[in-house]
């Protein structure tokens, strides 16, 4: 037994280096990391990835320091409680233990923690990890009958090992060692190394990856961001990233500041987020002019630096050699057309920049996309680029990486465990919502050791879902499960920049055993190692779900998806499970970029504005001024004096400046608790309301409208509030058959229902009125005849209601298309 407690003390130490490391973001983490996985390959012979080491330290860790105590030699005995607060597990490290050795630990560990039993440690030890505990189908059977919930569908998606590539083209040694040293990552799969060929090689080509979920995609990008830093000359090469969200740059960020650390001759290079964070002025001109890499957002990069002065950014925008576009499967129709005018102007602006012909093709600048599977990338690149051709356009789409088993099912209410059969209250009797049933599925899976994300649609779903969860450890009987409600999260638009930084930090480390979240988590945000996902609800599309059944299961893990549909209450969930034959084919729909003169005509005055246009640059200058003086096209007067404050790229519902929560019940100075736009405040920020944060209750006491500014206050109340509204959409012109074209759509708040926590029984419904707010976009509308009315009337179908089924139908085909 000496020997064997001496063999692993390095371990012990070390791993524990590496929790601490990683709960305070600290950039020793990937040193104690490569320490540890050294220690283990000279000592036992086995290669770890960075998952199982994290998982090995926390075994080792376990939260009172008893196994760890042992492992060092500090305990005069070697009995060992699995968990001292509560289990009945209790292990003793006798002789046998000694005589089998590394397999009696490893099943000690397994047997602590059941996610750990699949993990390549017990695989490579034993050689038989499967056996060792129930598959991820036999655990979705095992809780989808204790729950008495109907399996609609299921599926698995097998294991595929790696395949591997070497690059042709030249990269600085420095690079590899940089990555092998950061990440322990030492080869390259066959897609990373083909696609970093065609950024890097002699053709130098624009190329957009378009790969699978954790497929690594990210690695293209890093590589060539450090081989272009290492080539830069007197001056730094720049390269912009631009990210859809936030959460996205963060975690980028975090990932090339670790791997710039091992690059010295880089440590001067200055690598910073731009975004809507960071407001103060100083800021953001340090990071302007000091910085060789911004990572940011369409809207940034709209709304901020294009317009602050082609002169300002002069410096960056002459030197930059490269662009990235992330998750670019997210810059679709109206979206994604705002997004295509943003890149021209930003083409339009770095050809003045760096000397060339503005709209020629001699820009020395590449584009590198990455995207989830769609059926035309390169198409797809090309609107949002401006590119000519897609032939022109590298398309690198056969994913090289290695994946776990994924077991895919569609789950649905069977009646309501709870309900009593005789009973005849309509409330009792139907079946649980979707997100009843995946608090108890997400309950059962903790209980068996898995890390968790949950999806959800709407923020309040996200709020009602977590504290749901929340509530129950609370309840639960058994202290190792009370003891995870510090260690679940909600994650959601809205909270505060800090707050979203101090979750994002959480999540990143491992630290998190459960994750509640809206599609903020969907795309590509490196979460850790996840074993399972649960969808609240069938998603919108197919590579949405496929998005984030991706989440979980990353590398070689298998790994659980459900999708919990609610066919009693949504009837796109009542049409997939009445056919739910297709659902997890991965067939995808071609991706689609809109084509509005509206939206063109707006990107053009923004264009004027951030450099007046030569007299023969363009043909249409409609709605453009002539200036005599400067002999160019200026931005029309009505849309000084900042054009990109009127021109809203993420849609027509930003409407205002945004609105703020404060919590006035704090100890001290008012807290700021929430931001949030002029649209979603109208249907959550209504007096005598409830507002869900982060699984509190807060009263709404006040709402000014002209302040934009709600003060709310913790109540410990057991109900929540539902908003009762109604809107209106008229259209502006065209004929009254089938159209599309401008409308005016104005939403109302008329009050709201107060709604049980625990049943969700409707308590009362309140009247109230907002404020309403209008919003001029563009929409579809249909003119139903008189004759049709009469024919629904005379089969005795409710007119009204027959036309909002049609409408929500209408929606469903439209946004599916």
């Amino acid at each position: 037994m000496p020997e064997l407690v001496a063999l692993f003390r390095p371990f012990a130490a070390l791993s524990l280096f590496i929790l601490r490391s990683s709960r305070d973001g600290d950039t020793a983490r990937p040193i104690a990391l490569k320490a540890v996985g050294d220690a283990m390959r000279s000592s036992l012979g086995l290669s770890l990835a960075e998952d199982d080491l994290l998982a090995f330290a926390a075994v080792l860790d376990d939260g009172d320091g008893a196994m760890l105590s042992v492992l060092r030699g500090d305990s005069n005995g070697y009995d060992y409680d699995g968990d001292s607060r509560g289990s009945s597990l209790r292990f003793v490290l006798g002789p046998a233990f000694v005589a089998t050795g590394l397999d009696s630990l490893v099943a000690l560990f397994a047997k602590r923690h059941a996610v750990w039993a699949k993990s390549n440690l017990l695989r490579n030890s034993n050689g038989n990890g499967d056996s060792q505990s129930p598959t991820t189908k036999d655990l979705a059977l095992g809780i989808c009958n204790k729950l008495r919930l109907t399996s609609v569908l299921e599926t698995t998606i097998p294991s595929a090992p790696a395949q591997y590539a070497d690059p042709t083209c030249a990269v600085d040694s420095r690079v590899w060692m940089a990555l092998k040293e950061a990440r322990g990552i030492d080869r390259l799969y066959s897609h990373q190394a083909r696609a970093i060929d065609c950024v890097l090689g002699n053709a130098r080509r624009d190329v957009v990856v378009s790969t699978g979920t954790a497929s690594g995609k990210s690695i293209v990008y890093q590589v060539a961001v450090l081989q272009l830093l290492l080539q830069s000359g007197e001056e730094d090469n720049t390269i912009l990233l631009v990210f859809p969200t936030k959460a996205l740059a963060q975690d980028q960020l975090v990932a090339l500041r670790s791997l710039v650390c091992h690059i010295p001759e880089l440590s001067e290079i200055v690598i910073d987020t731009l975004d809507g964070d960071k407001a103060h002025r100083e800021t953001r001109r340090a990071i302007r002019d000091t910085a060789s890499v911004i990572l940011t957002n369409p809207d940034t990069l709209h709304a901020a630096m294009l317009p602050a002065g082609a002169h300002a950014w002069r410096g960056f925008w002459q030197r930059l050699r490269l662009v990235v576009i992330d998750e670019m499967h997210v810059y679709q129709a109206q979206f994604g057309q705002h997004v295509a005018h943003i890149l021209h102007r930003l083409q339009r602006i770095c050809c003045w920049a760096q000397g060339k012909n503005i709209g020629g093709s001699e820009l020395d600048v590449r584009f590198v996309a990455c995207s989830a599977t769609t059926a035309n990338p390169a198409e797809h690149m090309c609107l949002l680029t401006g590119c000519r051709s897609a032939a022109n356009i590298e398309v690198v789409d056969l994913d090289g990486s290695p994946r776990g088993s994924k077991h895919m099912a569609l789950w649905c209410s069977s009646t309501n465990p709870n309900s009593n059969s005789n009973s005849t209250s309509n409330v009792s009797s139907r079946p649980l919502s979707a997100a009843a049933n995946v608090c108890n599925v997400a309950m059962q899976l903790l209980a068996h050791g898995l890390r968790i994300i949950v999806f959800c649609k709407s923020r309040q779903t996200c709020e009602l879902v977590f504290r749901e969860i929340s509530d129950s450890l609370e309840r639960s009987p058994t202290p190792r499960m009370r003891e995870l409600q510090t260690r679940i999260m909600s994650y959601r638009a809205g909270y505060t920049a800090a707050e979203r930084r101090t979750i994002e930090r959480s999540i990143f480390a491992g630290d998190t055993r459960l994750v509640v979240a809206t599609n903020a988590l969907e795309l590509g945000v490196d979460i850790g190692s996840l074993d399972a996902v649960l969808m609240v609800g069938v998603p919108t599309s197919t590579a949405s779900l496929w998005q984030q059944a991706g989440r979980a299961g990353r590398r070689t893990r298998d790994s659980l998806a459900i999708v919990m549909a609610d066919p009693a209450r949504n009837p796109i969930d009542k049409r997939t499970v009445a056919a739910p034959s297709g659902l997890f084919d991965r067939v995808f729909a071609p991706a689609t970029v809109a084509n509005e003169q509206s939206i063109a005509a707006a990107h053009l005055q923004c264009a004027a504005f951030e450099l007046p246009f030569a007299a023969n640059e363009i043909d249409d200058t409609e709605g453009l001024c002539w200036d005599p003086v400067l002999q160019r096209w200026i931005c029309a007067l009505s849309f000084k004096p900042w054009p990109a404050e009127k021109v809203h790229i993420r849609s027509a519902q930003q409407t205002g400046a945004d609105w703020q929560v404060v919590d006035s019940g704090t100890a001290g100075a008012p807290t700021l608790l929430e931001v949030l736009d002029a649209y979603h405040a109208l249907f959550a920020l209504y007096e005598g309301g409830i507002l869900l944060h982060r699984g509190l209750s807060y009263s709404i006491d006040c709402v000014d409208p002209d302040l934009r500014v709600v003060l709310v206050s913790k109540s410990n109340v057991s109900w929540y509030t539902v908003k009762r509204d109604y809107v209106d959409a008229v259209p502006l012109s065209g004929k009254l058959e089938v159209c599309y074209g401008e409308i005016n759509v104005t939403a109302t708040v008329f009050g709201y229902k107060r709604i049980d926590t625990r049943c969700r029984k409707l308590l009362e419904l309140v009247e109230h009125k907002s404020p309403p707010l209008t919003i001029k976009t563009n929409g579809i509308w249909l003119d139903i005849s008189l004759n049709i009315a009469q024919n629904l009337a005379a089969s005795g179908h409710n007119v009204e209601a027959s036309i909002h089924a049609a409408q929500h139908a209408l929606i469903a085909e439209v946004g599916a298309l």
